[in-house]
């Protein structure tokens, strides 16, 4: 699914834009979920999600499920890598 979306890579920077604490279907999106460490995991299910413009990996703790809308607003941080999805910043 996600390589559908020709996703984009950027290496230390935050995805900025919108947190996504629920998805649009009302279930809880579990931002920030101790859980989320697979980044294959977070790439499908920020592609489940229309809503889901990219999300952030915090290599420090591993987790990668702080799902971000568009548009996205990268911004420079150490320690952080921004998934996006093609076409959403």
């Amino acid at each position: 699914l996600w390589e559908r979306h020709l996703q984009k890579t950027h290496e230390e920077s935050h995805c900025g834009g919108a947190t996504i604490k629920t998805w649009a279907n009302g279930n809880a999106a579990e931002y920030g979920a101790g859980h989320y460490t697979d980044i294959e995991t977070c790439k499908t299910t920020c592609s489940m999600h229309a809503e889901c413009a990219g999300f952030v990996l915090q290599e420090s703790s591993g987790i990668c499920s702080f799902w971000k809308a568009a548009p996205l607003d990268l911004k420079s941080k150490p320690g952080h890598v921004c998934f996006e999805k093609a076409g959403t910043v």
